[in-house]
């Protein structure tokens, strides 16, 4: 049974004793249960298309991109996108003793190969602490900020962090 398509006073008549189905007992459900069919009417054209949109739409990169762009009118390219945490290859480095194949170097030593350059960073740098960042127009960032965070934590994974950048 489609939801959309249900009448209570139908589905009231069907269930009424054949015995009791005399016009005048009809006409008096039909009364009774008018109230109760105008409430689900209106519910079903109010709730259950909002319920619908937002079914459509879950944490898939693409997905989350396109609800927030759609609910905040965005027409202009980028738009509103989601890039995901920068996070670092980690290198072990080994000693010299240990004939590895990496290993590091002092100064005196003055190696100017460019394989082997190799970049130090800090820990918060290799261990990122959003999950992904969210980029958005700067004009949308300094008017709907409130509301762009909630409608974030609406749709994403539950357990990932995030962040919002303004560009």
């Amino acid at each position: 049974m489609n939801i959309q398509l249900f009448a209570i006073a139908q589905y009231a008549r069907l269930y009424l004793s054949p015995l009791l189905r005399g016009d005048r007992l009809i006409s008096f459900l039909s009364s009774l249960l008018a109230p109760l069919q105008f409430w689900r009417d209106q519910r079903t054209n109010t709730v259950y298309p909002d319920l619908e949109r937002r079914a459509r739409y879950n944490a898939q990169v693409a997905r989350f991109e396109r609800a927030l762009n759609t609910l905040f009118n965005v027409t202009t390219t980028p738009g509103i996108y989601i890039d995901d945490s920068a996070s670092r290859n980690r290198t072990y480095l080994y000693r010299t003793i240990e004939e590895q194949p990496l290993y590091v170097y002092t100064a005196a030593e003055n190696v100017d190969d460019p394989s082997t350059i190799l970049y130090l960073f800090s820990a918060p740098e290799y261990f990122p602490v959003y999950d992904f960042v969210v980029h958005v127009p700067m004009a949308l960032y300094n008017s709907q900020l409130p509301r762009l965070n909630s409608l974030i934590r609406k749709y994403k994974l539950a357990g990932t962090t995030y962040s919002i950048v303004g560009y």
